[in-house]
C-alpha cells in the first residue's frame, strides 16, 4: 500500500500493473502527485517492462549481486502469475480455500487479492 500525499492510499496488483503499467504509472504519479509528464511517464513504462527490467537486473532484482539468486536476470523470468498450478494437490488446495476463506471472508475481496482486477 502506498500513502499518497493527499492522504489517499493507493493499492495496485501485480496482475493488474502487468496488464496495463501505463495506467499504474498514471495511478502513482496521481497519488503521490508527481509532476511527470507523459514523455517521463512513457520512459518509465518502458523502464519498467520485463525486457528491461531483465536487461538491468544487477540494478532491479532484489539483492541483485549478492549470489541470493540463481541468476539476477532469472527473477525476472516471466513476470507471469499462477507458476504454483500443478504444484499443489487437492488437500492442499482446500486447506488453502477454507484457511483463506476464513482470514478474508469478503469474496470480492478475496477474488482481488488472488486475481486482481476491480
Amino acid at each position: 500500500m502506498l500513502s499518497g500525499r493527499a492522504g489517499r492510499d493507493t493499492v495496485l496488483h501485480y496482475a493488474d500493473v502487468m496488464a496495463d503499467r501505463a495506467g499504474a504509472i498514471r495511478q502513482l504519479t496521481a497519488a503521490l502527485q508527481i509532476n511527470a509528464d507523459d514523455v517521463l511517464q512513457k520512459e518509465v513504462v518502458q523502464a519498467t517492462g520485463l525486457t528491461a527490467m531483465r536487461a538491468n537486473a544487477g540494478r532491479y532484482a532484489p539483492m541483485a549481486g549478492t549470489g541470493h539468486w540463481i541468476s539476477d536476470q532469472a527473477f525476472f523470468h516471466s513476470g507471469g502469475s499462477g507458476k504454483w498450478q500443478g504444484h499443489l494437490d487437492q488437500a492442499q488446495l482446500d486447506l488453502y480455500a477454507n484457511r483463506i476463506g476464513e482470514l478474508i471472508p469478503d469474496s470480492a475481496a478475496r477474488q482481488w487479492l488472488e486475481q486482481g482486477g476491480p
